[in-house]
């Protein structure tokens, strides 16, 4: 164990997908990290138009907060990875963070959506997307 403990990452799964799907694709890879990935309501993630209405950014909050705690884990170094359909919640969290420890957000496969950013601004999401009500 590194002396100031291990960075975490947290695995958000593209729609359709589960966390498992995350854990076993990405521990080959982030081999030093202290891998942690949820599953999303109906297998999705609460952005714009999709079913799932969980509250995730407070989901992914808490257990931000959650492994903080932990004594083997940096809780500095508390990173966000998302694929696809996770990769928009990621985005959502670079946004409307307010963690100091999460210092890398990573989105793969997306790219911010016209709620997300609109009129040279970054936005919460609102049950509501249609930026030009905004």
């Amino acid at each position: 164990m590194p002396s100031e403990g291990f960075p975490a990452c947290i695995l958000l799964h593209g729609d359709g997908v589960n966390g498992l799907n995350e854990i076993n694709h990405w521990s080959t890879i982030l081999t030093n990290h202290a891998l942690v990935a949820p599953t999303g309501y109906m297998n999705s993630w609460n952005l714009c138009n999709e079913d799932n209405k969980a509250p995730d950014i407070e989901m992914i909050d808490g257990l931000a907060i959650l492994i903080q705690e932990y004594t083997n884990i940096n809780p500095d170094k508390i990173r966000i990875l998302g694929s696809s359909n996770g990769s928009g919640l990621a985005n959502s969290i670079f946004i409307e963070n307010s963690n100091m420890g999460i210092d890398v957000v990573c989105a793969i496969v997306t790219h911010l959506s016209v709620p997300q950013y609109h009129l040279e601004n970054f936005y919460k999401i609102k049950a509501v997307t249609d930026p030009s009500i905004n």
